[in-house]
């Protein structure tokens, strides 16, 4: 008798995608249907925590299991070390084709994400060379349809990205890993700066744009996962974001000139809590309360697909949970960037009830009690509260380990003049 072929592992990451914009968790807009059916059929998880509030370190952490102080991609330059052991190298090693396409600047191969991926597509930015970008823009933008206006402005679009991805999926062998980044939701939103800071004069009316776009990605996951159960009902199908957005929650939108400026608070819930759906066969539907992390991915898919592995990840299997057995606490970490102080550069520290924020370089700590404060509006630092003083050590602990590595050179894609354009347009670069 043959041997049972092993399920296809699809993951999902949808850029900037916040917990609460999906139908699943709180949100009563209906932006999200296909994420919602799949969270039915599956496994929601309703307290996903990411271990960065930014692309790159986050990514990292979801394909390796281990935290951003593991990982030593803080700085912009930085590159994922080819020691890496990343879900790409496993699964290849395991029998799998692994297949990869992202929109994403910060995800691309240079860096170091094409790891154990047979074929790896980065969609650079729009169709267009950089000395026409801008005059087509400025010249045809408020003429054109908005699908037009994408595909001349954007790194492709969220359903570009899903039927590229069916068509590569389809000439696979199985079992085969496919990786998806979304990045649709991303400030600009597909909007050029300067439109945003002319027509955008608001927050509400920059966050109808944003549900815009996580409404066009959730079209793409409807289009991906119907086209993935035509080719094999055995798949498990991830759907997550790798960091989620603010909207004026805890800083003021700004804008200077014709930019917009990155704003404190990144280690907040509406940055660092995100979707997690596990949908695979056999599934009921269940919701899983209490934290669980994205280091936690990797580990999960190793045991669904039943491949064993030596190496110890810093997450852990929610294959329990996913059965229903009852899910211990999780502490889970963020990361900021090194170089940076304040909120923008700290780290945090989340439990079930308690969040701890810490800035190493003035060693400044806010504390919040998530269960009576989810909003985290009252900052109860300096008070006499039991259990936060170990929270504080395991924290300064995990700071403690951080790899403070020579920064990386620039490589020649990121000297390229379209991609250093899209992380201008992102907010990355000056």
């Amino acid at each position: 008798m043959a041997a049972e072929l092993k399920p296809n592992v699809v993951l999902v990451l949808v850029d900037s995608l916040r917990y609460d914009f999906v139908g699943a968790y709180s949100s009563k807009d209906n932006l999200t249907p296909a994420i919602d059916s799949l969270g039915e059929k599956g496994v929601v998880f309703e307290t996903a925590i990411a271990q960065a509030p930014s692309s790159k370190m986050s990514v990292a952490s979801v394909f390796t299991g281990n935290n951003p102080a593991k990982n030593n991609m803080f700085r912009r330059k930085d590159k994922l070390s080819d020691s890496a052991l990343t879900m790409a190298k496993i699964l290849k090693d395991s029998g799998y084709a692994t297949i990869a396409l992202t929109g994403n600047a910060l995800t691309r191969a240079d860096l170091g994400f094409a790891q154990g991926f047979d074929l790896f597509v980065y969609e650079k930015f729009g169709f267009l060379k950089r000395y026409l970008l801008k005059a087509c823009r400025r010249l045809a933008f408020g003429k054109l349809k908005e699908d037009i206006r994408m595909k001349l402005y954007s790194p492709a679009d969220s359903i570009t990205l899903s039927k590229k991805a069916l068509g590569i999926a389809g000439k696979q062998k199985q079992p085969f890993f496919l990786f998806v980044h979304y990045l649709d939701p991303h400030w600009p939103f597909g909007v050029p700066n300067y439109e945003l800071a002319q027509k955008l004069d608001s927050t509400e009316k920059v966050r109808e744009v944003y549900k815009d776009r996580v409404k066009r990605c959730d079209t793409a996951i409807d289009i991906l996962a119907c086209g993935i159960r035509k080719l094999s009902e055995n798949t498990i199908f991830i759907v997550s974001a790798d960091h989620g957005e603010m909207f004026d929650e805890h800083a003021k939108m700004a804008f200077e000139g014709k930019r917009w400026l990155q704003r404190p608070g990144k280690l907040f819930e509406e940055r660092i809590r995100v979707p997690l759906v596990f949908n695979f066969p056999g599934l009921s539907g269940r919701r899983v309360k209490g934290v669980v992390r994205l280091i936690d991915v990797l580990p999960t898919v190793l045991e669904l697909i039943g491949e064993k592995r030596q190496e110890k990840f810093d997450g852990a299997s929610l294959v329990p949970a996913i059965r229903g057995e009852e899910l211990g606490e999780l502490h889970a970490f963020t990361d900021g960037d090194v170089g940076e102080d304040g909120l923008f550069g700290g780290a945090a520290l989340r439990t079930n009830k308690w969040k701890i924020i810490k800035a190493p370089s003035t060693g400044k700590l806010m504390v919040f009690d998530l269960e009576t404060d989810p909003m985290e509006k009252n900052d109860l630092s300096g008070k006499n509260m039991g259990g936060i003083a170990e929270l504080e050590r395991t924290l300064e602990e995990y700071l403690g380990n951080r790899i403070n590595g020579p920064e990386a050179e620039m490589s020649e894609a990121e000297k390229d003049r379209e991609i250093t354009e899209q992380l201008r347009e992102l907010g990355y670069v000056k």
